[in-house]
């Protein structure tokens, strides 16, 4: 197996923020928001675009991990 190369992209210049990964030659990218980055989100481009998203957190009740997972569509 050959090995791949992932560039992590850093867009407001502070790894606590958020990360765009992709691996070079393909057109798959990867994007971790943390939930106090929401609105600076917004004005990416790459978040505009088709993709699945997963949302993690704990249950109220017991603090087990949840996680939802949801698909989008483009924005215009």
């Amino acid at each position: 197996m050959s090995g791949r190369t992932i560039q992590i992209f850093l867009p407001f210049g502070s790894p606590r923020g958020i990360k765009i990964a992709e691996i070079t030659n393909r057109t798959v990218q990867a994007i971790l928001i943390p939930r106090n980055k929401i609105d600076e989100a917004g004005q990416r481009s790459e978040v505009k675009n088709v993709g699945v998203y997963f949302l993690f957190g704990q249950d109220e009740d017991d603090a087990n991990p949840k996680v939802y997972i949801g698909e989008c569509r483009k924005l215009l």
